[in-house]
């Protein structure tokens, strides 16, 4: 008993004399060891794998439960002197209870270090920090050697941690206008090690915003748990769980979406990898009501075998106006659903996809059946293999199918075909608004909103090498598209792009009675694009045209329209456009008639200024009017021209409009019209062909002689000049030429009258005398007298 009280004695002796020796050791040591002194020879070491400054503060030692050092803040900058990191409190640890337990444990951790990301088009410059060292020295490993198994051991107990605590992470893209500024983040690595499970969590607050349109708010969490295996080789595998979880975020971009806090957004996942192999599996990704699960594995890393497979729920349309403004308004219903797979070496990979719309309905513009879409894609390495699209209602077929060789040098075939595409029978459309009234204008109007430049938005397209080396040709064939009581019919077109060179080979269709043609190249390679184009209209019913809604041609003319054109021209910006464009043809619209030009109301109009201005030159047409002229349209069997448009004007020089049997006006002469300002500028010759004005009757007497068809010249219909300024839609007729032109005729024709009547007189006199001097001859020489008084002509 009592060697046992003495060893116990011992004993306890023993530990408080160990005690005392680490208290003092954990005082004294750091007092003694000055670690601030390999300072300089820190950065010194570091300075050669930097393109930067690193700067270190003070360092200073801890051995109260822990060896630890700690660092008076630090700064890491670049090249050009701007910070990258910067901490006030750092420093890294490592317990004296790991290493009793033979797991040494260091930790490395940042107190609310600010770090500052920043892409400019030289690159980012977090990435440009570091360059490469001095080679080691060392001998490489004989062949066959493996690291002494208690080093392995020891490796594999190891242990690193790593935290950032409170964090502010800026990022900045100066090519997007992209800022991004992460408050409160953490990172947490805990167990990083080669043996033991490994624990990852991140959170953060994000305040991000992009282009002024893009706002990313609120918090997110990451969460990784991986357990490595090692054997006596290495490496054996690792199998990891993960979480990621941004329900909390709230997303928006203007007007068009916003996800608010709340809404799901998160997946999860597993991961098992081995030396040969990686698979990804029981992956679930959900935003709002959509869900997608899949999986995807790789097998032999050195020329890997990749598979993957996708499928979504089925999506219901109408949950998706709370994240989606625009779409309440249509009140949609229905649902859609996606599924992908993904096989093959990375040579030789194929992808399909497929995308299914059903039930489809919308209140705006309303659906009167509910329509099916569908969408599949098949990718095989770099040419897409088949590319297909259906849509299906009743009274609706549309299909289209191509194929595209090689993404780099694209080459697609497209083909468009459809049975008929009967939209009245598919969206009951709703009704034309009435005109607002006109506002009053203001005094001082607000100035106009820039235009934009069509040539200049091509650029991206002429500097795209992808785009230069891309063919494509597309053909159509659909029976027939009706939309608002127009069936556009027998539509056929055969178009293709290369060498940015867009060419309309063939269009054709059947439109109100008629059918249109055309063709046109677009060459879109020059800074200005270049254009020919051709087009042929035959028995277009302009009528059937105005009353289905075609306000371009309701203020105009109406009938069986028919005419060729063709021309060139360059530039898509409009009034340049005008400028440029050279074209010439022909027109000729059958039973015609002038929809904003009453032709027989402009010619009574024009006869009668002109018998007023006559009145006092022939006083005896003082109160002689025309009654009822015009006031009802003028009809024409035929309205012709030639035609050609030169720097913006439309020019017409043998213009002519044939009553024929509707018995209205003729008209013949010249006709212009501005194509930037509609500007009318028209000298035509109206003629009266079957006097429906009357004017042909109009007469008078002068000194005892009647003078009929005062206003006709002999033997022809009551024929005037008349000029048209104004526009094409309101027309102004002048009258200014009517007087002078109707004086001439009318002076004319009152002059011819009295001269016939003074030749009449003379005429009878003279038959009076020969009669009585051939009353008192002889009989022999009477005769001969009368046959000299019939050679008088008066």
């Amino acid at each position: 008993m009592r060697k046992s009280r003495k060893f116990l004695k011992w004993v306890g002796l023993a530990f408080l004399s160990g005690f005392v020796l680490l208290l003092l050791a954990i005082f004294t040591i750091p007092l003694l060891v000055d670690v601030d002194r390999f300072r300089p020879q820190i950065v010194e070491s570091a300075a050669p794998f930097l393109n930067g400054k690193l700067t270190l503060g003070k360092l200073s030692l801890s051995l109260w439960g822990q060896v630890k050092v700690r660092v008076e803040g630090f700064e890491l900058a670049d090249a050009k002197g701007a910070k990258v990191v910067s901490a006030k409190d750092v420093d890294f640890h490592v317990p004296f209870s790991s290493f009793l337990v033979g797991a040494p444990s260091l930790t490395f951790t940042l107190r609310k270090p600010d770090l500052f990301v920043v892409k400019t088009p030289a690159g980012i410059n977090v990435l440009s920090l570091v360059k490469a060292g001095p080679e080691a020295s060392s001998a490489p490993a004989a062949p066959g050697s493996k690291p002494p198994a208690w080093l392995l051991t020891a490796a594999s107990r190891a242990r690193l941690g790593i935290e950032l605590l409170d964090a502010s992470l800026v990022y900045t893209d100066k090519q997007t206008d992209l800022t991004s500024k992460t408050e409160a983040l953490n990172v947490r690595v805990k167990d990083l090690s080669l043996g033991r499970p490994v624990q990852v969590e991140v959170t953060a607050t994000l305040d991000t915003k992009m282009a002024k349109a893009l706002s990313v708010k609120g918090p997110i969490l990451l969460s990784l748990q991986a357990t490595p295996k090692l054997s006596g080789a290495g490496f054996e595998k690792v199998d990891a769980t993960f979480k990621a979880d941004f329900d909390g975020l709230d997303i928006s971009y203007g007007a068009l979406f916003h996800k608010k806090a709340g809404v799901p957004f998160n997946g999860q996942g597993t991961l098992a990898a081995t030396p040969l192999a990686a698979e990804i599996g029981n992956l679930v990704l959900r935003f709002h009501n959509a869900e997608l699960k899949g999986s995807a594995g790789a097998q032999d890393f050195q020329n890997p075998a990749l598979t993957a497979h996708f499928q979504s729920n089925d999506v219901a349309m109408g949950p998706w106006a709370e994240l989606v403004p625009l779409l309440a308004s249509y009140e949609l219903q229905g649902s859609a659903s996606f599924s992908a797979n993904a096989s093959g070496k990375m040579d030789k990979l194929q992808y399909d996809a497929e995308f299914l719309l059903k039930s489809l309905r919308a209140k705006a513009p309303v659906l009167k059946s509910q329509p099916t879409i569908n969408a599949s894609l098949r990718v095989v390495t770099d040419r897409v293999e088949r590319a297909q699209f259906t849509f299906a209602a009743p009274g609706n077929d549309l299909r289209v199918a191509g194929t595209v060789q090689s993404f780099s040098k694209p080459k697609a075939d497209f083909r468009i075909d459809s049975t008929g595409m009967d939209l009245d029978q598919l969206i009951e459309f709703p009704a034309a608004p009435k005109a607002a009234p006109a506002a009053p204008s203001e005094k001082h109007a607000a100035a106009p909103a820039a235009a934009s430049d069509f040539d200049k938005l091509l650029d991206p397209l002429r500097t795209n090498p992808i785009a230069a080396a891309t063919n494509v040709k597309t053909v159509v064939a659909m029976k027939f598209v009706k939309i608002k009581g127009v069936k556009l019919e027998g539509i056929e077109s055969t178009f293709s792009f290369a060498g940015l060179a867009a060419n309309l080979e063939k269009f054709r269709l059947g439109v109100f009675g008629g059918s249109v043609a055309s063709n046109a190249l677009f060459n879109l390679k020059p800074k200005t694009p270049t254009y020919k184009f051709g087009l042929e209209v035959g028995g277009l019913d302009l009528k059937q045209a105005v009353a289905s809604q075609f306000a371009l041609f309701k203020n105009t003319l109406l009938g069986k329209a028919s005419f060729k054109m063709s021309g060139s021209g360059a530039s898509f910006n409009p009034e340049p456009a005008k400028e440029n464009l050279q074209a010439s043809g022909s027109m000729n619209v059958a039973n015609a008639v002038f929809t904003t030009l009453d032709v027989g109301k402009m010619t009574g109009e024009a006869v009668n200024k002109a018998l007023e201005g006559l009145e006092s030159k022939l006083p005896q047409l003082k109160g002689k009017r025309l009654g009822g002229a015009g006031g009802a349209q003028t009809g024409y069997d035929r309205v012709a021209s030639s035609f050609n448009i030169s720097k913006a004007v439309f020019s017409m020089p043998d213009f002519s409009a044939v009553s024929g049997g509707h018995k209205g006006i003729d008209i013949k002469g010249a006709t212009t019209v501005g194509l930037k300002d509609y500007k009318l500028a028209a000298n035509w010759e109206l003629i009266d062909t079957h006097n429906i004005t009357g004017a042909k009757a109009v007469s008078i007497e002068v000194a005892g002689v009647k003078v009929d068809s005062l206003l006709a010249e002999p033997g022809q219909p009551v024929r005037f000049p008349i000029a048209l300024s104004g526009t094409v839609f309101a027309p102004v007729p002048s009258y200014a030429s009517v007087v002078e032109h109707f004086a001439k005729v009318a002076m004319a024709n009152a002059g011819r009258a009295a001269a016939d009547k003074a030749k009449a007189e003379v005429k009878a006199r003279v038959d009076a005398e020969i009669q009585k001097a051939a009353g008192q001859a002889a009989p022999a020489l009477q005769n001969a007298i009368q046959d000299l008084g019939k050679k008088f002509k008066f």
